[in-house]
């Protein structure tokens, strides 16, 4: 995904400065490159609470991330299979 993308993504949630924060490690590692939507990178800042107060290591954050992403994804399949089958 676009680095502009993720930027504005992390803009629009309030995060900017946990962009600022992991931006390097989110280049080096891919951390977005799977995610086709910006959308799913606001939805999981959304739902998760970064306090800026609390110190937050990087790895963490990629774990929670990794997470929702995986279970998102599924969900989307299992829908699809529901809809695909029920009629």
């Amino acid at each position: 995904m676009d680095t502009h993308l993720i930027k504005q993504a992390f803009d629009n949630t309030g995060y900017y400065n946990l962009y600022e924060q992991f931006h390097y490690q989110i280049d080096i590692t891919g951390l977005f490159d799977t995610v086709e939507q910006p959308l799913i990178i606001e939805h999981f800042l959304e739902c998760y609470s970064f306090d800026p107060e609390q110190h937050l290591f990087f790895d963490e954050f990629a774990f929670h991330f990794r997470t929702f992403h995986y279970t998102s994804l599924k969900r989307e399949l299992q829908s699809f299979y529901n809809a695909k089958y029920l009629y």
